[in-house]
């Protein structure tokens, strides 16, 4: 999930800073989308088997993706994006997640 939040925080400090990178990022998103939805399930799954269920467990998902942003932002903050280079910065996105 914290490559998620990187590409996506990635592609809004760029746009910030006037370059077009929305569109890949959709792409990519697009294309990625079954990791996403894995890591979704892999949280659920484990809050399932430590008890954890209902409003509980949308709670503990909602905070891990809290969490996640603030890492991501956090890093981004600390060394900004190379936005020049977006397509580049998702492959490795990319990379890192398959490993």
């Amino acid at each position: 999930m914290l490559y998620f939040e990187h590409a996506r925080l990635s592609s809004e400090s760029c746009e910030s800073r006037g370059f077009r990178t929305s569109a890949a990022y959709r792409a990519w998103r697009d294309e990625n989308d079954a990791g996403y939805r894995a890591s979704i399930q892999a949280i659920r799954a484990e809050a399932e088997a430590r008890g954890v269920r209902g409003k509980a467990q949308d709670d503990l998902l909602a905070a891990a993706m809290e969490n996640q942003a603030r890492l991501a932002g956090d890093h981004i903050a600390r060394r900004p994006v190379d936005c020049g280079n977006f397509a580049k910065v998702l492959r490795m996105y990319s990379d890192l997640m398959r490993k």
